[in-house]
């Protein structure tokens, strides 16, 4: 026969292990949610910052993008974020991709991709030439030629080539627009 003092103290000592399974789960629940966090932030997908007006009127500079790191196919159109030989990272737009032609009209500004002229409505500027790239750009079978949309202020494949895939960071998929 148990006495109630000693009922109490084995409530209370049951009472002690529930708290600590508690406790435990409650510090695995965190661990747990930081590794989701760290995978998702640094293996699938990224964050970056615009710098500078080169992707205008697209993105704005201090416009934040999330990208897609898992992106390994990539197609005319896709605004990606770019590792350039320098180290620098640039926000830039895909406009050729491998085994493409591109042709950029000094008369005009046109960019042709396989002779056929892009309509690119997402631009800002006249698209010229510069002397550092042989035209026509045959693209190489591990080649994008990337294009900013401000093309009066953008360095980007006219001026250091075509990049590669390895060079290709990852691809924009979310704007949040800074405030004005």
């Amino acid at each position: 026969m148990q006495g109630p003092v000693q009922q109490a103290i084995r409530n209370r000592l049951e009472e002690g292990r529930a708290s600590s399974k508690g406790w435990k789960r409650s510090v695995l629940i965190i661990i747990a949610a930081v590794v989701v966090v760290f995978l998702l932030v640094y293996v699938f997908f990224g964050i970056a910052v615009v710098a500078g007006d080169s992707m205008q009127p697209t993105y704005a500079e201090g416009d934040f993008v999330i990208f897609s790191r898992t992106a390994d196919e990539f197609e005319c159109g896709d605004v990606v974020l770019v590792r350039t030989e320098d180290g620098q990272e640039v926000i830039k737009r895909i406009i050729a991709v491998p085994e493409e032609t591109l042709y950029i009209d000094t008369r005009t500004g046109s960019v042709f991709v396989n002779g056929k002229e892009l309509q690119e409505n997402y631009t800002q500027g006249r698209t010229d030439r510069e002397d550092s790239v042989d035209y026509p750009v045959r693209l190489q079978e591990n080649e994008y030629f990337v294009l900013g949309d401000n093309r009066d202020h953008s360095l980007d494949s006219r001026e250091y080539g075509p990049v590669t895939s390895e060079q290709i960071m990852g691809k924009v998929l979310i704007t949040f627009r800074r405030n004005n």
